[in-house]
């Protein structure tokens, strides 16, 4: 069954539990408009045990619940983050996951974007019902960039030089105004936040050769453009994002 995937990266902020909370609690409510993603969500807790999402009045001990052991800076000063999945459906058989690892008010070595959301779907969405899968994640979360693939086509990648192109694709306006476009390419302006690119009519076929020829010319055309960058890297950008 074909997947669709959702990623969007942000970089270090000193959030809390309860706003991280806040932020997925907002997103399970936009999800509750896509026929795919409607029904019962789900954690797990500490001890393993199923924890149902029941809104703001569980959401913090949601996230919490898969908190991952504190990290020590080189002063020994714990930073906390919080790494939890979502599951609509069972664990094993899930409809739809939302991966998340929040948290993180210091970049790493390599890792300028070290927090993350996954939404995952299983079966096949409208164009306009994949597009807002990823405005949703956009307006809830601020990301810095984000893309979206088909069966991980394009592949994660932990380390990223430049922002990932997928059949959609967004750049915060940290990395200034696209260039003009070859059809059948589209740039939607997001006003406040940044721009999303659907790069093909309809999501990508990964054995269609000239879909996947039109994905790479995408990329060598935003990169000629210099928006295709690594964040953080002194370039001059229209504004932050």
């Amino acid at each position: 069954m074909t997947i669709c995937q959702y990623r969007v990266k942000w970089e270090p902020r000193s959030d809390a539990a309860s706003p991280l909370a806040a932020q997925v609690s907002s997103m399970i409510d936009w999800l509750a408009h896509l026929p795919a993603t409607q029904g019962e969500w789900a954690s797990r807790g500490s001890r393993g045990e199923r924890l149902v999402w029941r809104g703001p009045s569980n959401a913090v001990r949601s996230l919490v619940g898969g908190r991952v052991p504190s990290l020590h800076s080189e002063a020994w000063q714990p930073a906390q983050y919080y790494k939890q999945a979502f599951y609509l459906g069972s664990f094993r058989a899930w409809q739809a996951r939302i991966a998340i690892v929040c948290g993180f008010d210091e970049a790493s070595p390599g890792v300028e974007l070290p927090n993350s959301c996954e939404l995952s779907i299983r079966g096949s969405l409208s164009v306009e019902d994949q597009r807002q899968a990823m405005v949703g994640l956009i307006g809830v979360f601020r990301p810095v960039s984000g893309y979206a693939s088909i069966d991980n086509v394009p592949r994660a990648r932990l380390v990223e030089s430049a922002p990932t192109v997928g059949w959609l694709t967004y750049l915060s306006s940290w990395f200034g105004e696209p260039p003009v476009l070859a059809e059948p390419a589209i740039v939607s302006a997001i006003p406040r936040y940044g721009s999303l690119i659907q790069a093909l009519p309809g999501p990508l076929d990964a054995n269609d050769a000239e879909q996947s020829a039109a994905l790479r010319a995408l990329a060598d055309t935003l990169r000629a453009g210099g928006v295709l960058r690594p964040y953080g890297d002194g370039s001059q950008a229209s504004q932050r994002h």
